[in-house]
């Protein structure tokens, strides 16, 4: 039945014949008592459940595999919950997603070295989930992320600074804000900041703002270095140079 199981999941994409070949497994294994098995079946009934949006089913297949794990499995234990969570925040029922993260954080924070990649998603969601009652822990979730975010990849570590920069300003901390929309540039690739015009825009905006002359300075130098070897004399990265670099000089 697992065999079946799979070949109809991977194979053959039909996705019910694959349930019921999982479901038929997990009766084998009960009837021989013989539990090993039965919380990653649990959990694959309830990975297909996502993927046909059976969301009911689905988050009773991810509670029944967590209980099955054993209670030192932190990690399948926390994916549990963070799938769980993933499912409520889709259905946009903040208050249980934002429960389930909290538990997930929880359990993987009792094996860090070995859950990373879910203490990373779950720092994550934590932050965008706007939870009112820990509006205060926003920066902390953000920061947490971008810690756990491998040096290798410095684009997403920038995307994360961006996106608390983004919500910093939103919340009038428009100093904090400033700091990390320059972490950001600091961190992205060339590549990534090719025509990204937008973060420059940013940076230049919000210190003028905060009247930060050395911030303003660094948002045109930044775009005319992204414009070298451009030959479009009306691109609209050279007319924000032209512009904003007349303004920043003044200042």
């Amino acid at each position: 039945y697992l065999f079946l199981g799979h070949l109809y999941e991977k194979h053959e994409k039909d996705l019910p014949s694959a349930v019921r070949a999982y479901q038929n497994a997990l009766a084998q294994i009960k009837n021989k008592k013989y539990d090993s098995g039965s919380a990653m079946l649990h959990y694959d009934i309830a990975k297909i459940y996502q993927q046909m949006n059976e969301k009911e089913k689905a988050i009773k297949a991810f509670q029944d595999a967590f209980k099955a794990y054993p209670t030192t499995d932190h990690k399948k234990r926390g994916d549990c919950m963070l799938r769980i969570g993933n499912i409520y925040q889709k259905e946009k029922n903040r208050d249980e997603a934002y429960n389930h993260y909290k538990k997930a954080l929880t359990i993987y924070n009792k094996e860090k070295e070995n859950c990373e990649e879910g203490l990373l998603l779950t720092y994550l969601h934590l932050a965008f989930i706007k939870p009112l009652k820990e509006k205060r822990y926003t920066k902390y979730y953000f920061l947490k992320a971008a810690e756990l975010t491998p040096a290798v990849f410095p684009d997403e570590k920038a995307t994360i600074y961006a996106s608390l920069a983004d919500r910093l300003y939103v919340q009038e901390r428009k100093k904090d804000a400033l700091t990390y929309y320059l972490k950001a540039l600091e961190l992205h690739t060339e590549k990534v900041l090719k025509g990204n015009l937008a973060l420059f825009a940013k940076i230049f905006l919000v210190a003028k703002e905060v009247s930060d002359k050395q911030g303003m300075r660094t948002a045109v130098e930044a775009a005319k270095k992204n414009l070298e070897g451009c030959t479009d004399t009306q691109s609209v990265e050279k007319r924000f140079v032209e512009k904003y670099g007349k303004i920043a000089a003044s200042k």
